[in-house]
């Protein structure tokens, strides 16, 4: 019996959840994915400026990229799937850069 009625407090509680833009909640403006930059160029950009890559992921309409800075310091970056450009930066869970819009 408890455990009826635990399975309908959580299909209750499904249905008051929305998903989030993206993992982060950080959105990039919508575009075609024809359009987008290969993630082969995206890392190659970011490892020419001495960025070590770890990962690269489609996320919230952005390139998503986890990896070192120069420096050594892990960052999270959304690009801008289309032009390159970074449109935020964070750090240990900090926005450390954000691009006006």
């Amino acid at each position: 019996m408890n455990y009826t009625i635990h399975t309908a407090y959580s299909m209750i509680a499904s249905l008051f959840t929305f998903p989030s833009p993206g993992a982060d909640g950080y959105q990039c403006a919508v575009s075609e994915p024809s359009s987008w930059i290969a993630p082969s160029a995206i890392v190659e950009q970011l490892t020419g400026d001495g960025w070590d890559v770890l990962r690269i992921r489609r996320d919230g309409g952005c390139w998503k990229i986890i990896g070192k800075t120069p420096n050594g310091e892990r960052a999270k970056v959304h690009l801008d799937p289309v032009s390159g450009d970074v449109e935020q930066v964070m750090q240990y869970g900090t926005v450390v850069f954000q691009k006006d819009r």
